[in-house]
């Protein structure tokens, strides 16, 4: 007797449930259609920026006097250096810059190959009409085995002098 009322209630629960779950579905879809939609943002398509330039480092020059081997060394190294640097830009222009002026000799006249004496001079230049100001200089002595260390230390110096007198480039 169990049996019947199991029967008549399994289709029951059926169609409650199909009566419950399919109507949610056409619920939702006519109340959207009763609410008045908000604008959509279009999209708009973005443009591709223009990369903003790396700012270029300090203008410099290394002008070198003197034909002594560890000297030429020392000048080469030293522009080598500055043109690795993004701090500073090598330029051969007329425009606003530190113009590092080295003057290099021979130690002893017998041993050319071993050391060096030098004196640089770093001057800011603002053009060929203009008079040169003279920003700090040194002297020192270069042995060929040290001259990447003593163009490295000639760098970081420029790097201080530019740092010290950068108001003279705005």
């Amino acid at each position: 007797m169990l049996a019947r009322p199991i029967r008549l209630a399994i289709p029951a629960v059926v169609l409650l449930l199909c009566a419950w779950l399919v109507p949610a579905p056409l619920l939702a879809q006519a109340t959207e259609a009763q609410q008045p939609k908000a604008p959509q943002a279009v999209r708009q398509p973005v443009e591709a920026q223009p990369e903003t330039p790396v700012p270029a480092g300090t203008p410099v020059s290394v002008t070198h006097t003197g034909d002594d081997p560890v000297g030429l060394r020392l000048a080469f190294m030293l522009k080598e250096r500055l043109g690795r640097s993004p701090l500073f830009t090598l330029s051969s222009k007329e425009e606003k810059k530190v113009e590092l002026r080295l003057a290099t000799r021979v130690e002893f006249p017998g041993r050319a190959h071993l050391a060096s004496i030098y004196a640089m001079t770093w001057v800011f230049s603002d053009g060929p009409a203009t008079l040169a100001y003279a920003l700090a200089q040194d002297v020192g002595l270069v042995e060929a085995g040290t001259v990447a260390e003593e163009a490295e230390a000639l760098a970081a110096r420029t790097d201080k002098i530019v740092s010290q007198y950068g108001y003279l480039f705005e």
